[in-house]
């Protein structure tokens, strides 16, 4: 994660932002670390927007890329049962922040849970 604001600064730095702007961003992009709890709206819309997909009619494309890439970042493999169980863990321990994700996205989010659950 601290790449990723290593990254966003030298960007913004780049573009002459001034440095007050990053704090701020900085808790934005800690705030998408999946341990961490989101404090502000926007550290919980951001939170929301990163776990979009979750509740995606296309979550199952999104899925595969996913799996994909998490074995390329790690060198492991993953069997579809362990790469289902993975989800289905992530699935139960997480929820949307806003009302508008939860609105949006909780009803498909389910259904690709259960979709999940029936291919265990």
């Amino acid at each position: 994660m601290k790449m990723k604001v290593t990254i966003v600064s030298t960007f913004l730095d780049s573009q002459n932002v001034t440095q007050n702007y990053m704090p701020s961003v900085e808790k934005l992009i800690l705030a998408t670390k999946r341990l961490g709890e989101p404090v502000t709206l926007a550290e919980q819309i951001i939170r929301d927007a990163d776990t979009q997909h979750l509740g995606a009619e296309d979550y199952f494309k999104w899925c595969t890329l996913l799996k994909e890439e998490f074995e390329l970042k790690n060198r492991q493999e993953f069997s579809d049962k362990e790469w289902n169980h993975m989800n289905i863990v992530f699935f139960n321990s997480h929820h949307y922040f806003t009302d508008y994700a939860q609105r949006m996205w909780g009803r498909q989010k389910l259904e690709n849970l259960n979709q999940l659950k029936g291919g265990k």
